[in-house]
């Protein structure tokens, strides 16, 4: 989820054994994606916000075999991470 006032670009979102991610992310957007965890290890994202810096933060560790939900939410600067997940 954006939420900043301005355009989120290229945001990659790295996971234990792949990845994904959205060339754009409007403000007040949401990007949804199903994955299934075949790993162990921490979740990253890296986005450019408007005035074209880089950011990354790595967030909690996942493992392999959990369910649940892990949301990112994006500012200009930061991602903050909320999971619900169980083993």
């Amino acid at each position: 989820m954006n939420r900043s006032d301005a355009p989120l670009n290229v945001i990659q979102v790295e996971y234990p054994s792949a990845s994904f991610g959205t060339q754009q992310l409007q403000p007040g957007g949401v990007f949804h994606y199903r994955f299934k965890l075949l790993g162990s290890g921490p979740v990253k994202v890296t986005f450019i916000d408007a005035r074209n810096g880089e950011h990354a933060q790595t967030g909690p560790s996942l493992n392999e075999g959990q369910e649940g939900r892990l949301d990112i939410v994006l500012t200009q600067s930061r991602a903050d991470f909320s999971q619900a997940l169980r083993p």
